[in-house]
């Protein structure tokens, strides 16, 4: 218990442990900006207590509007994240909900949000629900793995990544494709996640001028894009993710590329 405890406190110099369960619901129910907040807050007084309370002062420490502090306040009261109490002198107090109350309420499953900007917190709160989405499928990739582990089989496999794609993305977080890239972009930018394009190849040995011909009468998809040093058509198959900046896969071979995929790219060939 002491040595969680130590560890607690030493992360809490740099982020705050919150439930899953907290971050999920506060997404679905469009309450993450007011959980940023709480986050923002967090790291302002580490006793969670902000004597003399105002929408005013906690909008200077914290760089958001007092209008939008006290929308903020009242849905993470609801949630039972802050509470206000009268001190000594009859001044008004907030009180932050402490990590051992809030576990309780919403569990120990818990996720680290790092602390930051306003849109960075924010950011880290939404990709939350992308990682365990890729932490299932990894999961299912294992269980998988393990099951021809145990027959002697050696299965190698594009299904062997964790993939998300804009449109898969978009389905998780009710949101647009557009969006959704946008979204990758951030976390990737962040370090939470790494993005790597899988391409397959169309043709091969092939110039420029064929290419252009080809799409211009439809005889290749729109999207596809001409690789000019190894002179071949390829196209996006899907986006391979792993959680973190380490772009190695734990249930797939390193060095092994798939038939008609190439990896690596961290762009689109030109």
């Amino acid at each position: 218990m002491k040595s969680e405890i130590k560890s607690r406190y030493q992360q809490n110099s740099k982020g705050v442990l919150l439930p899953y369960r907290l971050v999920e619901t506060c997404y679905e129910q469009g309450n993450d900006k007011s959980l940023t907040l709480f986050v923002k807050l967090k790291r302002v007084h580490r006793n969670g207590v902000f004597y003399n309370a105002s929408a005013r002062s906690i909008a200077k420490v914290t760089g958001i509007s007092h209008a939008t502090v006290n929308t903020h306040l009242k849905k993470l009261a609801s949630l039972g994240l802050v509470r206000y109490i009268k001190g000594k002198n009859g001044v008004q107090q907030l009180q932050l909900v402490g990590y051992r109350q809030y576990t309780k309420a919403w569990g120990r499953e818990l996720v680290f949000i790092e602390y930051g900007s306003k849109k960075e917190i924010n950011a880290r709160i939404k990709a939350q629900i992308a990682i365990r989405h890729i932490k299932t499928q990894e999961y299912n990739i294992g269980r998988k793995q393990g099951r021809n582990r145990k027959w002697g089989m050696i299965v190698e496999s594009p299904i062997n990544y964790a993939s998300l794609s804009d449109r898969n993305l978009a389905e998780v977080m009710g949101v647009s494709n557009c969006t959704a890239n946008r979204m990758k972009s951030e976390w990737s930018e962040l370090g939470l996640i790494t993005v790597r394009p899988m391409w397959s190849i169309i043709q091969t040995g092939v110039s420029e001028s064929h290419y252009k011909k080809a799409k211009a009468f439809g005889a290749i998809p729109s999207h596809a894009v001409f690789e000019r040093n190894r002179k071949r058509i390829l196209i996006r198959m899907a986006d391979a993710v792993s959680i973190g900046i380490d772009s190695s896969y734990k249930y797939v071979p390193n060095t092994w590329v798939p038939p008609m995929v190439i990896q690596g790219y961290n762009s689109t060939p030109k």
